[in-house]
């Protein structure tokens, strides 16, 4: 039996994945009744996470989500500038982000103890770790995500001495608040970035001000990596939390084509 979270992250990756779903085939999947299966899309619809069609629903882009060129390239850029922060022997934390995975493939070739719940961040990581120790947290495996999960993943990470974890959120509240479309994500971060001696965020200034439904307000930033257009608001959100803001140069996207309408 799945809970209400885990069927509605369930719905939000398929999405990502494939674009559109239908509700009789999610409802199959899960095993539980066409019902139940429309009540989740409406509630996600509610939060602005997808659009509603007839049988089913249609993936939507987060708010100022740019066109796919633009977007890896912000992402590099903002991984970029967090390894910039790295120096020897440091032990860090990454998530299972695109920014984390971009981070990975750029670590410099010095000594550093790399760690992740992630198994496609550390797949692509060990046959590159010359010089770097690689932790996988272990834990319970959610095979939708590649992550491992609760208590015992985050346990793992206490006597490393983590100096550095880097998170990638799905959005940032207007307090400065990391957020998350998954609640497994959100869940581990909670309770994993107090076991870390410094926590770093990195997200695009498109992500400020906009909604994901599992937010961390305990979780306090100590550097922040973000393009240069970052909302005034945001700016001083971040200044009153303390944090070290670094700054990447904005990407403008390209004008984006125009595409037809389809009901699915």
């Amino acid at each position: 039996m799945y809970l209400v979270n885990e069927r509605r992250d369930y719905i939000l990756r398929l999405l990502e994945e494939r674009g559109t779903i239908r509700t009789v085939a999610v409802a199959r999947d899960l095993g539980v009744t066409d019902e139940t299966v429309r009540t989740d899309i409406l509630a996600l619809e509610r939060d602005h996470l997808l659009r509603r069609v007839h049988g089913g629903a249609a993936y939507l882009p987060p708010p100022g989500a740019t066109e796919p060129g633009t977007e890896l390239r912000a992402v590099q850029s903002l991984a970029a500038a967090f390894v910039g922060l790295l120096r020897e022997n440091d032990c860090i934390f990454l998530d299972g982000s695109p920014v984390s995975l971009a981070a990975a493939a750029q670590l410099p070739p010095i000594p550093l103890t790399v760690a992740s719940n992630s198994i496609g961040l550390l797949e692509t990581l060990s046959p590159r770790a010359m010089r770097q120790q690689v932790f996988s947290t272990g834990g319970f495996l959610d095979k939708e995500t590649g992550l491992f999960i609760g208590s015992g993943a985050v346990e793992s990470l206490r006597h490393l001495g983590i100096g550095l974890l880097l998170t990638a959120p799905d959005s940032v509240t207007p307090e400065g608040t990391p957020a998350y479309r998954s609640f497994a994500r959100a869940d581990f971060i909670r309770q994993a970035a107090p076991l870390a001696r410094r926590v770093c965020i990195a997200c695009p200034a498109s992500r400020f001000g906009s909604a994901a439904p599992f937010p961390c307000p305990t979780v306090r930033t100590a550097t922040l990596i973000t393009e240069d257009n970052l909302p005034e608001t945001a700016h001083e959100a971040f200044l009153r939390q303390g944090a070290e803001i670094v700054t990447v140069p904005y990407i403008s996207p390209a004008a984006p084509p125009v595409r037809d309408e389809f009901d699915y």
